[in-house]
């Protein structure tokens, strides 16, 4: 009777550490605000070389933009309209759906550099590249809750478990839709990790035009 009595305390915390997850979740803060996270302006112990522009048909450099620093200044003061229609009036050939892809393209490549100098495999971030899903809103599907309200401590790891292999599977479900090979529960947890130690930003700006 005392074993049964046991079992059904444990079962009932697990079932009460998910709700509070769930709740915790959906009412964190985007923006993370961790006290450990590397900024984007890079302050990562590890020496790569920069990350490049991709400039596809030169469409960024007829227009004056040679880096992703001088992109970033441009969009910045010009806006993300007046540069699309400065570059179209360069390059009429181009459309401006190819400027936002650019731009997601680029924007991907600054976040997910991050993310490869915690050590995550690159065959994991090049499956990222594939989703229709900005750098950002990868990290609010990967990450924890915030556990200020809910100690992690008082959180069970039968509640955890579960908790990320939803996380996982939804994750998996995107990447299965991009035709990308879904995610271990080891690769998850690395991302996972990962995503903990830096912060994530839209460089660009709201792309989605």
């Amino acid at each position: 009777m005392q074993t049964f009595i046991s079992l059904w305390n444990m079962r009932n915390r697990t079932l009460i550490s998910l709700i509070l997850l769930s709740l915790l979740t959906a009412c964190g803060k985007s923006g993370g605000g961790g006290d450990d996270k590397t900024s984007s302006e890079g302050g990562s112990a590890g020496v790569t070389a920069p990350v490049v522009i991709v400039d596809t048909d030169e469409v960024f450099s007829s227009i004056g933009v040679a880096s992703l620093k001088e992109l970033k200044t441009k969009l910045e003061s010009d806006g993300l309209i007046d540069v699309i229609e400065q570059i179209t009036r360069e390059k009429p050939d181009v459309q401006p759906e190819k400027v936002v892809r650019l731009l997601h393209q680029n924007n991907r490549n600054l976040e997910y550099e991050k993310v490869v100098k915690k050590e995550v495999p690159v065959a994991v971030v090049e499956k990222l590249k594939h989703l229709r899903m900005s750098p950002v809103s990868v990290e609010k599907m990967v990450k924890l809750p915030d556990f200020t309200l809910l100690p992690k401590q008082d959180v069970s790891s039968q509640a955890l478990d579960i908790y990320n292999g939803l996380k996982r599977k939804e994750l998996n479900r995107k990447l299965n839709l991009r035709g990308q090979n879904a995610l271990s529960s080891e690769e998850f947890t690395q991302l996972q990790g990962a995503f903990a130690q830096v912060e994530i930003v839209d460089n660009f700006g709201n792309t989605d035009i």
